[in-house]
């Protein structure tokens, strides 16, 4: 979480921000926080198959979108560019 925003802080050429989320975590905290420092940057949560509902709740609190593990490298990049326009 401080090592993310900490990064955030000093790379202003971040884009976007691929976040994962387990058991013990849905990092809705960290998402909210992302954004109040900075609105535009777009954020991709991974997730494994069981954690579908705190990877929609992340969506609600301002993920561009998530990823479900396991996953291809075309439905990675498809996210990607869905979320950067």
């Amino acid at each position: 979480d401080a090592q993310c925003l900490d990064c955030i802080d000093h790379a202003k050429d971040i884009g976007l921000v691929l976040i994962g989320i387990d058991n013990n975590t849905d990092n809705s905290d960290t998402i909210g926080k992302i954004k109040e420092k900075r609105e535009d940057l777009k954020i991709i949560v991974i997730a494994g198959y069981k954690f579908t509902t705190k990877a929609k709740k992340a969506v609600r609190v301002g993920a561009s979108g998530y990823i479900i593990k396991p996953f291809k490298l075309d439905e990675i990049l498809s996210t990607v560019r869905n979320s950067l326009g």
